[in-house]
C-alpha cells in the first residue's frame, strides 16, 4: 500500500474498520480498499432473500473523502442489478448526496448493510435509482454471477462463500440488514432521552418531598374535650321535686317491691277469708253456694 500519514484522523479511522472486518467476516458481502488507495473500497454482496434479487451477487466501490468520517462516501455500482445504475454515484441517506443526514459514527460496514436493505426498496425517481421489473431484475440476478471486476480482480462467483454458509453465518452472527438513523432522528432520540431523565428526577423528587412528615403539635396545643355522661330523664310527676337521679332510682325500686308485698298480701288475705266462711257456712249454704257456682260455670 502507499505510504499514508499515521496521524490523520481518516486513515486511523480507516485502518481500523479494516481490522474489524477481518475479524468479523460476512457471508453477506466482503470489502477491502485498494493496494494502492485506501480511500477506494470495493465491495461485494449477495442479493436479499426471498426478493427478486436473491441468487445475484453485486460488486461496486465505495469512495471515501479525505474528511471521513466526518463527511460521507461516495456509491457507485459496477455489477447491472436493475435497482441501481451503473457508474453513478447513487442516492441514498447515506451517500455524498445527503450530506445533512451523515453520521459520524457510521462506518463501511454499516454502509453495506443499509445497502443491502435498500435493495428491495422503491427507487422513487432518486438519482441514479431504477425499478425494474421482478423478471428482469431476476435475470440479471443469474446473469450477475460471471461478473468480474477489471479494477481490482473480485469474480463474483466466488467472492462469497456458498449458500449452505450463508444461513450459518447469519444465525451466529445475526446477520441483517439495518436501517441507519440520521442526524435529525438521533437528535429526536437524544431529546425523548433527555426528556425522559428529567421526568425521572421529577418523580423521585416528589416521593422525597412527600416522605417528609410534617411535625406533630405539643401537647399545650391539643385541646382535649371532657366527656359528660348524657342527662338522665325525669318523669314529669316529679319536675317540680327536688330529687336527684341517685334518689329517683331508689324510690322507684322501693315503690315497685311495696306494689309486690301488697299484692301478695291480698291474695293471702282472699284466701284466709274464703277459709273463713267455709268455715262458719252450714251444710246446707254450702250445698247452696255450690250449686250457684256450679250454674255459673254452665
Amino acid at each position: 500500500m502507499t505510504d499514508y500519514n499515521p496521524n490523520s484522523p481518516a486513515v486511523q479511522r480507516i485502518f481500523k474498520e479494516l481490522r474489524e472486518l477481518k475479524k468479523g467476516k460476512s457471508a453477506m458481502f466482503v470489502a477491502d480498499p485498494l493496494e494502492n488507495n485506501i480511500f477506494e473500497w470495493h465491495f461485494t454482496m449477495r442479493g436479499p432473500r426471498n426478493t427478486e434479487f436473491e441468487g445475484g451477487v453485486y460488486h461496486g466501490k465505495i469512495l471515501l473523502p479525505s474528511e471521513y468520517p466526518l463527511k460521507p462516501p461516495d456509491i457507485i455500482f459496477l455489477t447491472p442489478n436493475g435497482r441501481f445504475e451503473v457508474g453513478k454515484k447513487i442516492c441514498l441517506t447515506i451517500s455524498s448526496h445527503h450530506a445533512e443526514t451523515w453520521s459520524a459514527s457510521w462506518s463501511v460496514r454499516t454502509v453495506i448493510l443499509a445497502i443491502i436493505g435498500f435493495f428491495p426498496t422503491l427507487g422513487d425517481g432518486a438519482i441514479a435509482s431504477l425499478d425494474w421489473s421482478k423478471p428482469e431484475r431476476q435475470k440479471l440476478a443469474k446473469a450477475s454471477l460471471g461478473w468480474k471486476c477489471d479494477k481490482c480482480g473480485s469474480y463474483n462467483l466466488t467472492a462469497l462463500p456458498q449458500e449452505e454458509a450463508l444461513k450459518e453465518d447469519e444465525e451466529e452472527n445475526n446477520i441483517h440488514p439495518i436501517r441507519l438513523k440520521n442526524k435529525e432522528e438521533q437528535e429526536k432520540d437524544e431529546a425523548e432521552k433527555k426528556r425522559q431523565e428529567e421526568l425521572k428526577k421529577l418523580e423521585e423528587q416528589g416521593c422525597s418531598s412527600q416522605l417528609q412528615t410534617t411535625p406533630l403539635p405539643c401537647s399545650s396545643q391539643i385541646q382535649t374535650t371532657p366527656l359528660i355522661d348524657p342527662p338522665i330523664p325525669i318523669p314529669q310527676t316529679l319536675e317540680n321535686q327536688s330529687i336527684q337521679p341517685d334518689n329517683l332510682l331508689t324510690t322507684e325500686k322501693q315503690d315497685s317491691t311495696t306494689s309486690s308485698h301488697q299484692i301478695l298480701r291480698q291474695r293471702e288475705n282472699n284466701h284466709n277469708r274464703e277459709k273463713i266462711l267455709k268455715e262458719t257456712e252450714s251444710p246446707q249454704q254450702q250445698q247452696q253456694q255450690q250449686q250457684q257456682l256450679h250454674q255459673q260455670q254452665q
